[in-house]
């Protein structure tokens, strides 16, 4: 194999590595989260990478108070 190739499969090794430990990163913050419970009920098929994309896609909603009904 040539060094060229060699190279490029080390840093295709550490990219996969990092995308392991990022997603086990990602998870246990999610899990830890105080909104991960809400976002679990309400959306019980929905794991952790997942919850935490949609957590991150909302943002944090505590500010905005409770939902009135008119009527």
């Amino acid at each position: 194999m040539g060094r060229r190739a060699l190279a490029l499969l080390l840093q295709l090794d550490a990219a996969c590595e990092a995308v392991v430990v990022l997603g086990q990163a990602t998870k246990e913050a999610f899990r830890s989260h105080r909104d991960a419970t809400i976002n679990h009920a309400g959306l019980p098929l929905v794991g952790p990478e997942a919850g935490a994309r949609i957590l991150g896609e909302i943002g944090d909603t505590t500010g905005l108070g409770s939902p009135r009904l008119e009527g």
